[in-house]
């Protein structure tokens, strides 16, 4: 017999409503006055800073294919690869 799933619970006043699925609850992420969602799940985000793609240098997380020549140059994962060539 299947276990009843929990009910998710009901939104908070200044966290994101986004229902994180594997884990039935909201995200906790806190929001901008007179949003209901955290810079990560606003679905209105992609729409003016193009479509979010995989880090070239670290696909572990993702950025606006738009910002993508900036951030290259601040990626933490490019800082970490000149510290480990400059070890002795």
């Amino acid at each position: 017999k299947a276990l009843p799933t929990p009910a998710v619970p009901p939104q908070v006043a200044g966290r994101c409503s986004f229902i994180v699925p594997h884990k039935n609850r909201r995200c906790r992420f806190t929001v901008v006055p007179g949003l209901d969602r955290c810079g990560a799940h606003r679905e209105d985000g992609a729409a003016s800073s193009g479509a979010r793609i995989p880090c070239p240098l670290d696909p572990s997380h993702s950025v606006y294919e738009s910002k993508l020549s900036q951030h290259l140059k601040v990626c933490t994962k490019k800082r970490d690869d000149n510290v480990m060539s400059q070890q002795p």
